[in-house]
């Protein structure tokens, strides 16, 4: 966990830094506000319009959490998820995507991200899977909303998996 900044309110500090990376601007607000009010403004969110900017960031700064929109990745396939990974070994990745596949899943964490989220899913699911990967975990959707490959089915988080 990182402390990096200050409000600028007594008492309220920064607890982590999340960068929302997508190619939709409303998206990336509507997640950061959802985050933002969920965690009581513990998290500090930067918007990234491509994978370019949000490498950029990565490389700049400390930042625990990219929620990764998986469009960004069209022309630079699941391995940009290793490649961004290993710039920054400190930063948890979540990858946002449209499709429920499981071989898509279980490649987005062999590549080394730490879950995979609908883009369908509650803001409960979100505020629960972003949770799950600050303190570490992993985080995959549940059978009912897609189906998970039998080797991550293990204790779950709510809404999902959260896969240690």
């Amino acid at each position: 966990m990182h402390f990096h900044a200050h409000s600028g309110k007594i008492g309220h500090f920064i607890k982590w830094s999340v960068v929302v990376a997508g190619a939709v601007p409303s998206y990336r607000h509507a997640v950061a506000q959802v985050l933002t009010r969920a965690f009581d403004r513990q998290i500090h969110c930067e918007s990234a319009a491509s994978f370019t900017d949000c490498t950029a960031i990565v490389a700049a700064r400390p930042v625990d959490l990219v929620l990764l929109d998986m469009g960004l990745l069209k022309s630079r396939g699941l391995s940009a998820i290793g490649r961004l990974r290993d710039s920054s070994r400190n930063t948890a990745i979540l990858l946002v995507a449209g499709l429920c596949d499981p071989e898509t899943i279980r490649i987005v964490l062999m590549q080394g991200a730490a879950g995979y989220l609908p883009k369908a899913a509650s803001p409960a699911t979100l505020i629960g899977a972003v949770r799950a990967v600050l303190e570490g975990g992993r985080y995959v959707p549940d059978e009912g909303a897609c189906e998970v490959p039998e080797i991550l089915a293990r204790p779950s988080a709510p809404n999902g998996h959260a896969v240690a």
